[in-house]
């Protein structure tokens, strides 16, 4: 999948932004992900996370990769089943992430 498809396909996601409740814990793979350890981020893939869980802010993982601009990550988590219409508690998608980074 190439760059460009990844950003169109999140081009495509906008929904409402999903509250969550300010006592939700943090996934390990939203933890991995904002902290930036793509090793570990593949690992809990494999373990079979919840690729959907969100963080505190509703920050998915995917959320994560693309405001890194990691593309092998990006694509590694899509293939998991990672939703890019899965809004942050800002209403903020990883399209709208990935057209604020820059990415093409």
């Amino acid at each position: 999948m190439s760059k460009l498809t990844i950003i169109a396909v999140l081009a495509l996601a906008a929904v409402p932004a999903i509250p969550i409740p300010s006592s939700a814990a943090e996934s390990p793979l939203v933890q991995a992900a904002a902290a930036g350890d793509i090793a570990a981020v593949r690992a809990l893939i494999k373990q079979g996370q919840d690729v959907n869980a969100p963080g505190q802010d509703g920050a998915t993982a995917l959320h994560w990769v693309v405001r890194a601009d990691d593309l092998e990550t990006v694509e590694a988590l899509i293939k998991a089943g990672a939703s890019v219409t899965q809004a942050n508690a800002f209403g903020m998608t990883p399209a709208y992430i990935a057209a604020e980074n820059g990415s093409t």
